[in-house]
C-alpha cells in the first residue's frame, strides 16, 4: 500500500508474531486493540487513530495489485461527499466477487456498525452521501481452501446468532445467517431468515440493497426446496426493483423452465445483457454466466428448438468447466437426433458450427453411419479428433470404419489412444479384439493387462500355445469372476465356457474360439464362435467352425444348423481346412 497510501495505520488485535515490528518498520501508524468478537469496534479504533482526508480499509489477507495503483492515486482528488465500491475477488475455490465499500472520507460521524460483516455504507447514506461503483480490483486471499472456507463460515455463524438472540431486531445481522444457511445447503432454514427480513417494510427503505438480496435468495432457497410458484413470486417482486442483479433473471428463467414456461425463460434471458453481474453479496460471476446459457438450454429444448439449445450448451462449457450440467443435457439431446433425416440435417449444422466440439461430431458421424455414409462418418470422427485427440468414443468409432478395410491403420489409430490413455480399458479392448481378429496372438499380451483385455489374453495364450504365464491368467480370470478353480480341475474346457457365458462381447466370443479350439465338441462354444465370426463378416472362418465341428460330432444336427447359417452368407463352400487358417496345431497339453 505505500506506493500510493499517504498514511498507513494497523490496528491490531493481539497478534503472537511479528506483525507489530513489521509494522512500524515500514512506517505505519500502530494501534492496540483487545478482541472482543466485535470487528466493526476494531475497525473503528482505526479509524480513531487516522488523519487523512479519506480512508480506505484492507484485511490483512488482502492485496492491491499494481495496476490499481495509479486509479487510487486519482480518486482521491474527487470531493469528499461519496464513497466508492471496489471489486473485491475472493482468491481460491469459490471464485466470488463481490461490490464493496472500500473508501470513504474521513468523518467523525462515519463509522463501523454490526460485530460481523461489519458495515459503512448505513452512516454514509445518512449523511447524503451517494456510494459510486469504480473500476478498481482488491484481491482477497482469505479463502484458500474449502476448509478454511467452511470454517469461517462457522465462527460467523455462531458470532451472528449470538447477536441475533441478543438483539432479535436487527435484520441485517439477520440476513448475513440466512446468507451463511443459503451458502451452505441449509436452504429451509435460509428461507425462515429471508422470510422474517421481507415482513418488514421499513426495512426496504433503510436498507433496499439487502431487502432485494434477501427477495433474490429467498427465490433461490424456494427453487432448491421445489417450491417454484413461492420462487417465481418473490422473484418477479425483486426484478420490479431499481438495478435488479443478473442472479434475479436466471432465477426467474430456472422458476420458469420447472413451471413449464419455456417461452418466459428465454424473454426473461434475453434481457441478461443490460443487468449487472454483481451486487454486495459474493457471486461466482462464472456461475452465473454458465447458468444463463444453461438455462437457455432448457428452455429451448421444451420448446422443441434442439439445435439451439444445443449451442447454448456449447456456449455454457466454453465458460466453464467447472459444471456438468450442460455436457448431460447436451448428450441427452444429441441421443434424440440423428434417427430421421431432418435431424441428420441438424447434426450436420452443428458440427459445421464454430461451436462444435468433439461430442457433436461424433454423433454426425454416428447418424452417417445409420445412414451407411461411412466415408462421411470416418471424416466427421477424425474431425472430431483433430479437436481433442483424448476424444475415447470417436476413436473406437473410427477404429472400427477401419478395421476391416484397414486393420493396421486401425491398430495404429488405437495403440495412438492408449499412448495417450495408458489405462484406458475401452481401447485396450478394442486393441485386444482387433488384435484377435489379425491372429497377433503374442502382440495381444504385450498389451496393459487389465480386467477387460484378460479373457483375450488367455484366449491368445490357448489358441497361440504361448503356456508361459498362462495358469497366472486363468487363476486371475476365475478369481475374479467367482469360479472356482475345482471346476477347472473336474470339466477341464467346459468349466471355462461356462465362465465365458457369463461375459459380454468381445471377451465372450474369444474364449468361444479359444474353448473350441481346445474341445471342438463344446456344443455351445462352436455357437457362439459361428455366430462371432459371421457378426465381423468372417464367413469363411464360420464356416471352419462348423465343418470341424461336423467332423467331430457327425451325428449332431447342431453342426448342420451351423453349416447353413454359414452358407446364408457366402456363395460357395469350401470343404475341408483348419478353424483358423494359418494356425499351428495345438498341442494335446493345451
Amino acid at each position: 500500500v505505500k506506493p500510493f497510501a499517504d498514511e498507513v495505520v494497523v490496528v491490531d488485535t493481539g497478534s503472537e508474531d511479528d506483525t507489530v515490528e513489521i509494522a512500524k518498520r515500514l512506517g505505519a501508524k500502530v494501534g492496540h486493540f483487545r478482541w472482543c468478537d466485535d470487528f466493526s469496534a476494531a475497525r473503528n479504533a482505526s479509524l480513531d487513530i487516522a488523519t487523512s482526508d479519506w480512508i480506505m480499509w484492507l484485511d490483512a489477507d488482502d492485496y492491491v495489485p499494481p495496476t490499481e495503483w495509479p486509479k487510487l492515486q486519482e480518486i482521491k482528488f474527487l470531493p469528499l461527499d461519496q464513497g466508492f465500491m471496489f471489486r473485491l475477488q475472493n482468491q481460491g475455490p469459490s471464485k466470488e466477487v463481490l461490490l464493496q465499500l472500500r473508501m470513504f472520507p474521513n468523518h467523525p460521524k462515519i463509522r463501523f456498525r454490526y460485530p460481523v460483516h461489519e458495515q459503512v455504507a448505513p452512516a454514509l447514506r445518512e449523511l447524503g452521501f451517494p456510494l459510486r461503483k469504480v473500476d478498481i480490483n482488491i484481491v482477497h486471499t482469505g479463502y484458500s481452501s474449502r476448509k478454511v472456507i467452511q470454517e469461517k463460515k462457522e465462527k460467523y455463524l455462531n458470532l451472528l446468532q449470538q447477536r441475533i438472540k441478543e438483539n432479535p431486531k436487527d435484520l441485517m445481522s439477520r440476513f448475513h445467517v440466512g446468507f451463511i444457511f443459503h451458502s451452505t445447503g441449509r436452504f429451509r432454514e435460509a428461507a425462515e431468515q429471508f422470510e422474517m427480513i421481507l415482513r418488514n417494510e421499513s426495512f426496504a427503505r433503510t436498507h433496499s440493497a439487502t431487502y432485494l438480496n434477501a427477495l433474490t435468495h429467498l427465490g433461490r432457497a424456494y427453487l432448491q426446496l421445489d417450491r417454484p410458484e413461492d420462487a417465481l413470486q418473490v422473484l418477479e417482486k425483486a426484478r420490479g426493483w431499481p438495478q435488479v442483479p443478473g442472479l434475479v433473471l436466471v432465477s426467474l428463467a430456472e422458476a420458469y423452465n420447472k413451471l413449464g414456461m419455456p417461452e418466459k425463460a428465454v424473454k426473461v434471458l434475453g434481457e441478461f445483457g443490460g443487468h449487472s453481474l454483481l451486487s454486495n453479496v459474493p457471486t461466482n460471476v462464472e456461475a452465473l454466466r454458465y447458468a444463463v446459457e444453461y438455462q437457455r438450454a432448457l428452455a429451448l429444448k421444451q420448446l422443441g428448438d434442439l439445435e439451439n439449445a444445443i449451442y447454448a450448451c456449447r456456449k455454457a462449457q466454453r465458460i466453464s468447466e467447472m459444471f456438468r450440467e450442460a455436457e448431460v443435457l447436451a448428450r441427452d439431446i444429441l441421443t434424440r437426433l440423428g434417427r430421421k433425416p431432418v435431424d441428420l440435417q441438424i447434426l450436420s449444422r452443428i458440427a459445421r458450427s464454430p461451436l462444435a466440439n468433439a461430442d457433436d461430431l461424433y454423433e454426425y458421424g454416428n447418424a452417417l453411419v445409420r445412414c451407411g455414409r461411412l466415408k462421411e462418418a470416418k471424416e466427421a470422427y477424425q474431425k472430431a479428433l483433430s479437436i481433442e485427440q483424448r476424444h475415447v468414443k470417436s476413436r473406437r468409432a473410427l477404429a472400427l470404419i477401419l478395421k476391416r478395410g484397414n486393420p493396421q491403420k486401425a491398430r495404429t489409430l488405437l495403440e495412438q489412444g492408449l499412448s495417450l490413455d495408458p489405462y484406458n480399458p475401452d481401447l485396450a479392448s478394442d486393441l485386444a479384439d482387433l488384435l484377435f481378429d489379425m491372429e497377433q496372438w503374442p502382440s495381444i499380451l504385450d498389451l496393459p493387462t487389465c480386467n477387460e483385455t484378460l479373457p483375450t489374453r488367455l484366449a491368445a495364450r490357448l489358441i497361440g500355445d504361448m503356456h508361459d504365464g498362462m495358469e497366472h491368467d486363468i487363476v486371475a480370470l476365475f478369481r475374479l469372476h467367482g469360479h472356482s478353480l475345482e471346476e477347472l480341475d473336474r470339466d477341464g474346457p467346459a468349466a471355462l465356457w461356462r465362465l465365458a457365458e457369463g461375459l459380454e462381447d468381445p471377451a465372450r466370443f474369444h474364449l468361444a474360439v479359444a474353448c473350441f479350439w481346445i474341445q471342438p465338441s463344446l456344443k455351445q462354444a462352436a455357437k457362439a464362435a459361428v455366430q462371432g465370426f459371421l457378426a465381423r463378416g468372417r464367413a469363411e472362418k464360420a464356416l471352419r467352425v462348423a465343418e470341424q465341428y461336423i467332423s467331430t460330432l457327425p451325428g449332431d444336427g447342431t453342426g448342420l444348423e451351423l453349416l447353413a447359417r454359414c452358407c446364408e452368407k457366402i456363395e460357395r463352400v469350401e470343404p475341408g481346412g483348419n478353424i483358423i487358417k494359418g494356425l499351428a496345431p495345438m498341442k494335446p497339453s493345451a
